[in-house]
């Protein structure tokens, strides 16, 4: 029990360090954001960032999420990062999406939790816009100047200045914008 309250004190000693080097530069974390960062986790802030209330950031062991200069995420995202995300300079994320660098193994008895994290790095260019409900998988790379519309699932890289969506539970559209 007591190796439990001290690991959580060094939490929420990292989230509020973490708050305050993001103030020095002009960002911005709101206090009601959870932040979660492991030892050996990296939070790398850039200048003007806002996260706003109720997102959720999850950094593991040994992983790293940039948060890039003017970069916004709005309420209720959640970024979970087991190995690397990174998030570009004036990229926006509207409310209630999810980032997520990892899965587990899948089989026909279902997911193994034993084996642990599939992780791949998820890469958000410059000046991309997430729609609302927009849920971004392992291993995406999304193009600088991308919008991704709301609600939609990406499971696959978008090029630069792309346009893509999902259009009531069909495959994930692209149009150059």
């Amino acid at each position: 029990m007591h190796k439990l309250v001290i690991k959580k004190i060094r939490m929420v000693f990292r989230a509020a360090v973490a708050r305050v080097r993001a103030s020095l530069n002009g960002s911005r974390i709101s206090l009601s954001a959870k932040l979660y960062l492991y030892p050996g986790a990296t939070l790398r802030v850039g200048r003007g960032v806002k996260v706003m209330y109720g997102c959720v950031l999850s950094v593991l062991p040994d992983a790293t999420l940039e948060l890039g200069d003017h970069s916004a995420l709005n309420p209720g995202t959640f970024v979970y990062c087991a190995d690397s995300i990174k998030i570009g300079t004036g990229a926006r994320v509207a409310h209630y999406c999810s980032i997520l660098d990892h899965d587990y193994a899948i089989s026909s008895s279902g997911a193994s939790f034993e084996e642990g994290k599939i992780s791949s790095p998820v890469v958000i260019g410059k000046n991309v816009w997430l729609g609302a409900h927009v849920m971004v998988m392992k291993g995406v790379s999304i193009g600088d100047g991308a919008v991704i519309g709301a609600q939609s699932m990406v499971r696959r890289s978008v090029p630069d200045n792309t346009l893509a969506y999902c259009a009531s539970n069909s495959q994930l559209t692209l149009k150059e914008l």
